[in-house]
């Protein structure tokens, strides 16, 4: 069953229909590289207050080195000495806690009939009280930090599992240059009893709207920056009626029909949801081909058509030192030279074959017995790729890529 994390709880707050709806989580959508970001920094803060800056750098992947050296440590002084990616499950119908230990990364053991997980990046406790954190990129929506459902379940987990009575709630928000602001609120005993009561009322509204949805209901949704990482917008209603109002257009205008004024200015406006209608559409249709191919019918030959996932053989990759020895081998240092800096590439080699031929040989006879010999080293690959396409598959199960054929 579909589990709400902590990390969601202010999406749905102010969108329910966002846990409710069916959802497709895609690793390599074009905010991968924002995650992978965030990732880095994260760990990177993790590590910094156990092992230094320059250790805590070396682990870090060489594309976020930059933006973690930036960082302003002596504005995150407090936060790093605190504890890190600590790990709560609280029961929201018994209004209690305790501690999780992950099965995988950010993955935990939880009842989802009455419990909710949440990963706080910075947690630290105080006589009285416990302080909360949350790391944020630049551009992160955020909502008030004592209205934050996500610092709010966080505080109130903590509060519980450590019986205290107060807590201090931060988002920590991290530039582009490196710089950090930081928002931050508080919730005492009142506040966080009230906190406690607005998240137990939101996950018993989220199986309900499931019960709805499932006997074919519309459900309300609001949209908003929340949006944009939710996994539910491939089934929105809002996404998907945009589809429908451009798809099926009144009164569409042939091609021979000269434009007028009063049409440019409708097909204008028409514009921007077309494109936006087209995109969420193609998104929803390669997420859902990735898992489940779609069948596009027979061939003449007997194979079948499909759209979906194919795993193949990628373009051949040579080895740049052994490139470099079976040249020099055959042509000399100085021709070995011309073909291979620190990579090589198969037209450079080609080209020198070429230069090296000899009346009466063939440029494909002579290119290939260096790339078969180069292979006999060891120097070639063919790593595999992955790609969503439309391929065929024979009756004794070849499987070949094809061209996307038109609309028929």
């Amino acid at each position: 069953m579909l589990v709400t994390t902590g990390s969601q709880l202010d999406r749905v707050a102010r969108c329910l229909a966002s846990a409710a709806l069916p959802q497709i989580i895609d690793a390599n959508d074009e905010d991968s590289d924002s995650r992978d970001r965030g990732t880095a920094i994260h760990r990177f803060l993790e590590r910094v207050g156990d092992v230094g800056r320059e250790a805590a750098l070396a682990e870090i992947d060489e594309r976020w080195q930059g933006i973690c050296s930036d960082l302003d440590l002596g504005k995150l002084a407090t936060q790093i000495s605190l504890s890190h990616e600590v790990a709560i499950a609280y029961n929201w119908r018994a209004d209690t806690a305790r501690l999780l230990h992950p099965v995988a990364p950010r993955a935990y053991e939880i009842d989802p009939f009455c419990e909710v997980a949440t990963t706080m990046d910075v947690v630290g406790l105080g006589q009285d009280a416990v302080h909360v954190g949350d790391y944020k990129g630049p551009r992160a929506w955020l909502p008030a930090p004592e209205e934050s459902y996500q610092l709010g379940l966080g505080a109130v987990a903590t509060t519980r599992l450590f019986d205290k009575s107060h807590a201090v709630v931060e988002y920590i928000r991290i530039r582009d240059d490196g710089s950090v602001r930081t928002f931050r609120g508080e919730l005492d005993v009142f506040g966080l009893e009230a906190t406690a009561a607005r998240i137990a009322d939101l996950m018993r509204g989220v199986p309900d709207l499931r019960i709805h949805i499932q006997a074919g209901l519309t459900p309300d949704v609001t949209e908003g920056p929340w949006c944009r990482y939710c996994p539910a917008k491939q089934h929105c209603p809002a996404k998907t009626a945009l589809v429908r109002r451009v798809l099926t257009d009144p009164a569409p205008i042939t091609y021979l029909e000269p434009l007028t004024p009063e049409t440019a200015l409708r097909y204008y406006r028409l514009l921007a949801p077309a494109r936006a209608a087209l995109a969420h559409a193609e998104a929803a249709l390669y997420a859902y081909a990735k898992t489940t191919p779609i069948p596009l019918g027979d061939e003449p030959d007997g194979s079948t058509r499909w759209f979906g996932e194919l795993r193949r053989e990628g373009n051949e990759v040579l080895d740049g030192a052994i490139s470099h020895r079976v040249l020099a081998e055959l042509y000399g240092g100085e021709a070995a030279n011309s073909a291979v800096t620190m990579e090589v590439t198969k037209k450079a080699i080609t080209d020198v074959v070429r230069d090296k031929l000899t009346p009466g040989q063939k440029i494909t006879i002579e290119a290939e017995r260096v790339f078969e010999r180069i292979r006999q080293l060891g120097g070639a690959s063919r790593p595999i790729t992955t790609s969503t396409i439309e391929y065929t598959v024979s009756a004794d199960g070849d499987t070949k890529a094809r061209r996307r054929k038109g609309a028929r």
